[in-house]
């Protein structure tokens, strides 16, 4: 392991004491200053939390390989604070092993590089409960065989769209920024998939139909999930898909078995 990799573990397992100055930081371990000064500021945070918390963590965390480049960086330093800040506000272990995939996943796929980003993230995870994960995850999961994931065309500037559009899904690291028009009949062949995902919902969760739009409509205000309107001549109807921002969101925070 790495000597700054085995310091930041000994750091968020024992918040260590003999580290709590910027200049025993400097002496030790880095030239820079803000670097040394977010580490001090996370040390609040780790304050916060419980023995077995800061495990889970650092045993999530170093699952994998994380560059000494990147661990030597302001920007990992800045993402881990606002990570670690997160992981103090909850008591749930999964919850903070996603929060550790993400600062892991983000800073070897480069997503710390863009701080304001890593923050929306770690706010979504922050925000977004157990029960509207498991609905997240398995809308997506109904959802990836969705044809015209596959074969609708590229949106052009300025188009006039029947429907919301619909982002192709993706299996890597990298965001989803891809964006695919429906057509009208497209849009209504979602439906079974969407009434597949809600039968699920209704029945591992125990909840109604009711229960389901207020959890769907609160995960639109995340922008989790989009609605897509069916036009009848009966009257219309609201069914949901997830988002690109939660495909890249889950990118990051997949377990990896």
């Amino acid at each position: 392991m790495a000597t700054l990799r085995a310091w930041i573990t000994r750091f968020i397992l024992d918040s260590a004491p003999v580290v709590v100055t910027s200049a025993a930081l400097a002496a030790q371990f880095h030239p820079d200053p803000v670097y040394n000064a977010l580490w001090i500021g996370a040390s609040t945070y780790l304050a916060m939390m419980g023995a077995h918390e800061k495990q889970v963590f650092a045993e999530e965390f170093n699952k994998e390989e994380v560059a000494e480049e990147i661990l030597n960086s302001v920007a990992f330093a800045r993402s881990a604070k606002i990570a670690l800040e997160a992981a103090a506000n909850t008591t749930s272990e999964e919850k903070i092993r996603k929060i550790a995939r993400l600062l892991r996943n983000g800073s070897i796929n480069g997503l710390i590089q863009d701080y304001d980003v890593f923050k929306e993230y770690v706010r979504l995870v922050d925000d977004i409960s157990p029960r509207e994960f498991f609905i997240l995850a398995s809308l997506r999961q109904h959802m990836e065989n969705f044809k015209p994931f596959e074969t609708s065309r590229p949106i052009t500037q300025g188009e006039e769209k029947k429907v919301r559009h619909l982002d192709q899904s993706t299996h890597n690291s990298e965001p989803a920024t891809s964006r695919w028009d429906l057509s009208e009949e497209e849009a209504f062949a979602l439906e079974p998939y969407w009434e597949n995902a809600r039968t699920q919902f209704r029945e591992e969760l125990e909840v109604s139909n009711e229960a389901i739009e207020s959890y769907m409509l609160r995960l639109t205000r995340t922008g989790c999930v989009a609605p897509v309107s069916l036009q009848r001549y009966g009257g219309n109807k609201t069914i949901y898909r997830p988002t690109s921002l939660y495909v890249s969101l889950e990118n990051y925070i997949r377990r990896r078995e």
